[in-house]
């Protein structure tokens, strides 16, 4: 399928095969732009467009996980450690809230103190100032390995941390093919945990 082709498929609504859908990363940024957004006035006519502003809150670079890709977390010698306290935390909500925002993302790693105890008293900080903030935190692997740590089922965690107020997890962007995230991410949770978390939230 040539790029006319796959072009007009695309304007048509047609769905696109993975193996020509590949050809659009080698697309113009503004023609691959323009195509998308007739496809989302395909899907929906009726303009409705919505949008959240949030932030993203890294409460600490301490984490085991050492993924191969990753130039955040702490590392001897190159970047410093820090681990934010729960004022420092709801400072930067406060900050959010006072442009608008109404979404925070809490997002730390794998650190290897916490325990399942340091998230609730985390997620109760916030809450406590901030109780209309929606807290759209942590990751999959973040949850697999508090379970762990605490020797808790996933349920139980992710029961615990509803309770104190946690509202929804994002998916994290993982790769969830197991032969590359062995090669690149080998002490994050398995795609198999991570499909379990996804299945324990639903």
């Amino acid at each position: 399928m040539n790029n006319h082709q796959l072009k007009t498929e695309i304007y048509a609504g047609n769905r696109i095969p993975a193996e020509h859908a590949v050809t659009l990363f080698g697309w113009d940024l503004i023609e691959l732009g323009l195509a998308a957004d007739h496809r989302r006035k395909l899907a929906y006519p009726k303009e409705n467009v919505g949008f959240i502003l949030d932030r993203i809150i890294n409460y600490t670079n301490i984490c085991e996980a050492r993924c191969a890709f990753c130039a955040y977390h702490a590392h001897a010698g190159r970047i410093a450690s820090y681990e934010l306290s729960s004022d420092d935390i709801c400072r930067k909500v406060e900050e959010l809230v006072n442009s608008g925002g109404t979404q925070i993302m809490l997002q730390g790693g794998l650190h290897p103190d916490y325990t399942l105890q340091t998230y609730l008293d985390m997620i109760r900080a916030v809450k406590a100032r901030f109780p209309n903030i929606y807290l759209h935190s942590f990751s999959p692997s973040e949850l697999v390995f508090i379970a762990k740590k605490s020797r808790l089922s996933l349920d139980e965690v992710v029961s615990s941390l509803k309770a104190a107020g946690l509202n929804s997890v994002p998916g994290a962007s993982d790769l969830l093919v197991n032969r590359i995230r062995e090669k690149v991410s080998p002490k994050k949770c398995t795609v198999s945990e991570w499909q379990n978390v996804m299945e324990t939230l639903a």
